[in-house]
């Protein structure tokens, strides 16, 4: 079984909030100043520089940035395992 990728996850949750708020993707991309097609990127879990859009869809929705990302700490790679406190 695949499981979505973190970019994925996030991007479901940016679906759904334009959606919840009744916007087109071209609506919500104005509303957010971003580049539509970068919006679609966004939601398709495509778009490798997402987190810094994510920061803005968020603060232009009056959205917390904790409502799109939380729960998904698990995605995050061993390879920040050693960065944990101790």
């Amino acid at each position: 079984m695949k499981y979505p990728t973190l970019a994925q996850q996030v991007g479901k949750r940016v679906s759904d909030l334009r959606h919840n708020l009744g916007m087109s993707v071209a609506q919500f991309a104005n509303h957010c100043d971003i580049d539509r097609d970068t919006i679609y990127a966004i939601e398709a879990g495509d778009q490798d520089n997402y987190l810094y859009m994510v920061l803005r869809i968020a603060k232009a929705t009056n959205t917390p940035s904790e409502e799109l990302l939380k729960g998904l700490e698990e995605f995050v790679g061993e390879e920040f395992s050693n960065c944990k406190k101790k």
